[in-house]
């Protein structure tokens, strides 16, 4: 119970909210693959993507798409018509890639699908930055999360290292609101301030960094 203590403290955080990248990074998505193939997909172990493992094997291929899209910053996916997916599955779809996948912030907010009949067939995406900011950003996120490694205390037990990881995002930042990065990973652990949504989603991906348990709740409509 201790040792699930600053796992859920990402899930009270989140109960205020409101409902190197590049080709050395990246590869093109295998077809019919169930797996996103950018290497971002791999920044942490797969076994900690708590929400991921929640989806079908068909969403998880829709999933797939449309992370390797947005990791490619690609303007729309026109989604394999070999895995049909309606507008419910798509919404569980979204929920996981905005919510439970802190590694892609260049994404905003905004999207927007085509449809045909009852299936969903494209997604449309906007981005919050431009493709070298981006690169930038996360190879300064990558250097910090690898710095945490050198805290003291962090080779303890496991509520050690989470205990530590918290501190440091709490200690190395200031809440600021409505800026660039108050909502993204990068905003604690690059750049030093944060809101909400960026020390849950820093607190996320340095616990997975780490091969440790870490995931925030999905506000329910």
């Amino acid at each position: 119970m201790r040792r699930r203590l600053l796992a859920l403290l990402v899930i009270i955080t989140l109960m205020f909210m409101l409902p190197a990248y590049g080709e050395v990074l990246l590869s093109p998505a295998l077809a019919g693959s169930p797996m996103p193939q950018s290497a971002m997909f791999r920044l942490y172990p797969v076994h900690v993507r708590y929400y991921y493992h929640q989806l079908t094997n068909n969403q998880k291929a829709v999933f797939a798409q449309m992370y390797d899209a947005i990791c490619s910053f690609n303007d729309q996916v026109d989604l394999d018509p070999a895995y049909p997916c309606d507008a419910e599955e798509m919404n569980h779809v979204i929920d996981v890639i905005w919510n439970d996948c802190p590694e892609p912030f260049q994404r905003a907010a905004k999207y927007s699908c085509g449809t045909w009949i009852d299936r969903v067939v494209s997604v449309l995406f906007t981005y919050d930055m431009d493709a070298a900011q981006y690169e930038k950003d996360y190879r300064a996120l990558v250097s910090a999360l690898r710095g945490i490694a050198r805290l003291p205390g962090f080779h303890g037990d496991e509520y050690d290292q989470q205990l530590a990881i918290y501190r440091h995002i709490i200690d190395l930042s200031d809440y600021r609101m409505n800026e660039l990065y108050s909502t993204k990973a990068a905003g604690p652990l690059v750049y030093g301030y944060g809101q909400c949504e960026g020390y849950a989603e820093a607190l996320c991906i340095a616990l997975r960094f780490y091969g440790l348990s870490g995931f925030y709740g999905i506000p329910l409509d």
